[in-house]
This record gives C-alpha cells, structure tokens and sequence, in this order.
C-alpha cells in the first residue's frame, strides 16, 4: 500500500510539473523565433551596408575607404598636434591632482606631484624639438616654466588654496587656447588633403553616395571636429543619415555593421511610419511618454 502511494504522489507529482514544463518548452520556441529575427536582421543589416558603399571610416589618424571589397587606408594625422595637446595635458594633470582638498596634501599626493615634475622634466627636450614655429615654441617653454613654477611652489608649500590653484588655469588658459586652435589648424589642415586624395579614388556617383562613419568617444561626441566637417562637405543637417558617429570602438567590422543598423532602420521607418528617423530614437518613447503623461510620476 505504502509503495502505491508514493507511486501515486510521484505520478501526481508528474503532473503537476507538465504545466510548468510546457511552459517552458513553449519558452524555447519563443526565444528560437526571435534568435531567428535576430539572425535575419542581420543578414538585412549587413546587405544595407553593402548598399552604402562606398564607406569611409575616420580614425582620428587614418581615414579607410572601403569600396568593392577593396580597403584603402590614407594617414593624415600630424604628431606635432599631439605634442601641442600634451602641453596642454601637464596643465589639466596639476588640475586632476589638486581639484579636491589641497590645501594639505598627504605623502601619496605630493608623490604623484614629483612624479609628475619628473616626467616634464624628462619630456621637456622632446617637445622643444619640434618643427615648431619660433611663437609655437616659445609658447610651449613658456607653458612649461608656468606648470613646473606652480608645481614647485605646491611641493614646497605642500598644499595650496582652491583660490590659488584656479588662478594657476587661468593663468595658463590663454596659451591653452591657442595650442587647441594650432592643433585644430594641423589636423583639420592635413584632413583637407587626405580627403583630395580620397576623392580622386571614387567617381561623380560615389562621391555622392559615400557614407561616413566617424570613431570617437562619448565626451567629444557634440560637435565633434570630424563631424563639423563632414556635414559642411556632405551638407548633412545632422548625425544618423550619411555620416554616423561611433563610441566605444576602433574595428571596421563595426563601424560597417552600426551604419548597416542607420540604413536598414531608415527603410524601416519609412516603410512601418511614414518617417526614416522614427527608428533612429527608442521605439518605445511615444509610447512611453503618453503612459507618462497620464500616469504622473510621484
């Protein structure tokens, strides 16, 4: 009898799991049909990106044309615009160490202060050696004397005031200034160029139909140098359509697959609302900000 019944429970028990179980089988097919969307998505994904080509993708020193299962890369960067960006860099690294509570600074930061004073030093003959013109180079020393002068004062004070040490940047801010603008000068300068030479490459018709994507990080991503300059070359009102800003990578393979995700999205749009940009924000934000509206947010 006892053995009966713990067959009855067991059977029981089995029935009793088929709900959950079927669930879970049905789960299975749902999850298959949407990996099936995915894949398919991206087939589409990577046949509009074919569609895009020619394809130009911006590194901030390379610019790589992709045209016909063909790469070709043009440098262009100029390392005197890294040098003036590194004087400018010693400055914002006596910022980073002194922003919050100097005015006693512990053995670990008067460290990093002689730390930092050292490398100057050390780096000091480099910079100055330089194609530079006779002011960019006196600007340079000069910027150099001003950072390792407030350096010391700090060590030897082993602190300073927040007053003091927003007076230094601002000090130093003037001549900040004028190595960015050299810097943009060099760089957009040597873009000009790499971009004759791209442009000898493709035809009247390529030419009008190249698609940009640009590399960079989040913080630069308004206004982007590169950016600026593209929408005037391609008379492009905004980011999204021919030229495509992309973060957080540096591989061909993806800046291809997020401007094949711009176009199959635009033909979405279109085909589903009447609108190619209606894809280009959170599918869900229309909806989201009715809800929103009728449910206020306590």
């Amino acid at each position: 009898m006892f053995r009966v019944k713990l067959i009855g429970f067991a059977v029981a028990g089995a029935f009793m799991l088929q709900p959950a179980l079927a669930a879970e089988i049905q789960h299975d097919k749902i999850d298959l049909l949407n990996q099936n969307f995915r894949t398919l998505y991206a087939i589409a994904r990577q046949d509009a990106a074919v569609r895009a080509e020619p394809i130009l993708i911006v590194r901030r020193e390379s610019l790589t044309l992709l045209q016909s299962g063909k790469s070709t890369i043009e440098k262009y960067f100029p390392p005197e615009s890294d040098t003036l960006k590194v004087v400018d860099h010693i400055g914002l690294a006596l910022f980073t160490i002194l922003v919050h509570d100097s005015a006693h600074l512990d053995k670990d930061r008067l460290d990093r202060l002689r730390s930092l004073r050292k490398s100057i030093e050390d780096a000091r003959e480099q910079i100055e050696a330089n194609p530079f013109s006779p002011a960019t180079l006196e600007r340079q020393k000069k910027m150099i004397d001003m950072n390792l002068a407030f350096v010391d004062s700090v060590i030897q004070d082993k602190g300073c005031s927040s007053k003091a040490l927003h007076s230094f940047v601002r000090s130093i801010e003037p001549f900040t200034d004028d190595n960015i603008k050299e810097s943009v000068e060099l760089e957009l300068g040597s873009l000009y160029k790499a971009m004759d030479q791209i442009r000898s490459l493709l035809t009247p018709e390529e030419w009008q139909s190249m698609h940009v994507v640009i590399f960079g990080s989040h913080m630069a991503r308004a206004q982007q140098m590169h950016f600026q300059y593209f929408q005037r070359l391609l008379d492009q009102t905004e980011e999204g359509d021919r030229i495509v800003f992309c973060e957080g990578s540096s591989e061909d393979k993806d800046a291809v697959n997020l401007l094949g995700t711009h176009r199959l999205d635009a033909e979405i749009g279109e085909a589903y609302f009447g609108d190619a940009w209606r894809m280009h924000k959170d599918l869900l934000s229309a909806a989201a900000s009715q809800y929103l509206d009728g449910h206020p947010v306590k």
